[in-house]
């Protein structure tokens, strides 16, 4: 993995994402402290953590949200929501993202609200992007760009106006 994650920086792309995880067990080692050598090539890295079985609790999330703000001001959290409750949830982190480009959304069919209402929330920070399936879904409650199209049209916004 580190080898692989050392091939596309070398490549220098706009952002790269490393799990939370694989930057603290690589930053455990001296000689394979992955964020010192991204430093050294100057690449921005986005920071994801990923939690396949729920939403955690608003305090556990602002705990991983203040985790990752250590390694970078790019930060993607995805959880799964098993109702709408969580869905709010995870929208709830904007409100605490200052300085932060934060994405975060819930995967499921509970979760396809907070893939939507992440690039619309004006009164806080809103995430830049979401993510689309090109034609089929990767990612439980993904939706295909398709869709995501005719409904940011029919909500009256463009999906590349963030």
């Amino acid at each position: 993995r580190l080898n692989s994650l050392k091939k596309m920086a070398a490549v220098n792309p706009m952002l790269l994402d490393v799990e939370l995880g694989t930057i603290k067990s690589c930053n455990n080692n001296e000689k394979t402290n992955l964020m010192d050598y991204f430093k050294k090539q100057q690449v921005r890295i986005l920071v994801s953590w990923h939690n396949f079985k729920n939403t955690p609790s608003n305090k556990k999330l602002r705990a991983v949200l203040e985790e990752m703000r250590a390694y970078s001001n790019y930060i993607k959290m995805v959880t799964t929501a098993n109702d709408i409750e969580d869905s709010i949830r995870i929208l709830d982190l904007y409100k605490n993202a200052p300085g932060l480009v934060l994405i975060a959304f819930a995967m499921g069919e509970s979760g396809i609200l907070s893939r939507i209402f992440s690039t619309l929330l004006k009164r806080t920070a809103t995430a830049p992007f979401t993510y689309a399936a090109l034609e089929k879904p990767i990612a439980p409650g993904q939706m295909t760009l398709e869709q995501m199209k005719r409904l940011y049209n029919r909500i009256d916004v463009s999906p590349c106006s963030n």
